[in-house]
């Protein structure tokens, strides 16, 4: 209904005495020929302009297709009674129908973590741009957020300005199961529903250059095989090493996570989140690091005290798996 006319050709041709088309030909020099293209419900669409010429010596002329509302019509033909119709071409069928709305979804988020969000147009909005309602069907365990150091509510509006198609925000989970649906509307556009999926979350604790492994830790099907992926850091070092704390949603089927599965911590949450060092003689570390609410990670000191290994691993804060 707000997309650009449709090109609609009407051609000359030359017919067997079936009527069948053999193939287009011009029209005969010295004359032009008039058609008028009919929609069957101008309601649902109009032509503009309705009567066309087919021009001396030309094989087609166009119109445009004018949608107006939802529906079907039908395109048919008027023309001189020196021409016949073809009965497989004098028609054509056409059905409008409101442009879509794409959304985020389909997609896990952890409990008390945050992803981001996308909504795109079918169409461009109209003139001053356009309003998008998103509304959670279960703010007790999704909210939705224009921003991500703000805690969001059930529903939110969104305004996608003149001559753009896309807005963003966030997706905030409260929950660690089940699925929660969330829905946009904007007037003249299809209303749009997509599904989250709700996980429990953990905190990861890796070598800060590493980062998070990656996915064929969660996708590993052997759960007792696990790379620990280890470091080395430098008694003689003058700076300290990092480890770094990730927030992750864990697979419901492994209870693993990744570099695929980290999510920000969501608006309103944070974390103290204790380290085990198994020997400090060999190193010292951190022992509490916060994760502040909104945050993507957090980096603790370790510092080599002498030659040897130790484990560094975390006390599971209240709220996380």
């Amino acid at each position: 209904t707000t997309g650009a006319p449709a090109r609609i050709t009407v051609y000359s041709a030359l017919l067997d005495e079936d009527g069948k088309v053999i193939t287009p030909q011009p029209v005969a020099g010295g004359r032009s020929v008039e058609i008028e293209v009919r929609s069957s419900d101008e309601r649902v669409a109009k032509l503009s302009p309705p009567r066309i010429l087919i021009q001396s010596g030309m094989t087609s002329a166009e119109t445009q297709f004018q949608p107006a509302r939802p529906g079907t019509t039908t395109l048919s033909l008027v023309v001189p009674q020196s021409f016949g119709l073809t009965a497989a071409a004098a028609t054509v069928g056409a059905t409008v129908d409101y442009p879509g709305i794409g959304l985020t979804g389909d997609l896990t988020i952890g409990k008390d973590l945050q992803t981001q969000g996308i909504v795109l147009l079918g169409e461009p909005p109209p003139a001053g741009g356009l309003d998008i309602e998103l509304k959670s069907s279960d703010p007790k365990k999704l909210l939705l957020s224009t921003n991500f150091d703000k805690v969001g509510s059930g529903s939110l509006t969104l305004h996608v300005p003149e001559g753009q198609l896309r807005a963003s925000y966030f997706i905030q989970s409260l929950g660690d199961s089940g699925t929660v649906n969330y829905t946009a509307t904007a007037k003249g556009f299809k209303e749009r529903a997509v599904p989250i999926y709700l996980a429990p979350s953990g905190i990861m604790v890796v070598y800060w250059l590493y980062g998070p492994p990656d996915e064929a830790e969660v996708l590993r099907a052997n759960s007792g095989i696990r790379d620990p992926r280890p470091f080395t850091a430098s008694v003689s070092a003058k700076k300290p090493a990092y480890v770094s704390l990730w927030p992750v949603y864990l697979d419901p089927e492994t209870k693993r996570g990744a570099d695929r599965t980290a999510q920000r911590l969501r608006a309103g949450v944070s974390a103290v989140v204790e380290l085990k060092n198994s020997n400090p003689d060999v190193a010292q570390v951190t022992s509490k690091v916060l994760l502040k609410e909104a945050s993507e990670f957090a980096l603790a000191e370790f510092k080599p005290l002498a030659p040897g290994q130790t484990v560094i691993s975390v006390n599971t804060p209240a709220g996380f798996s």
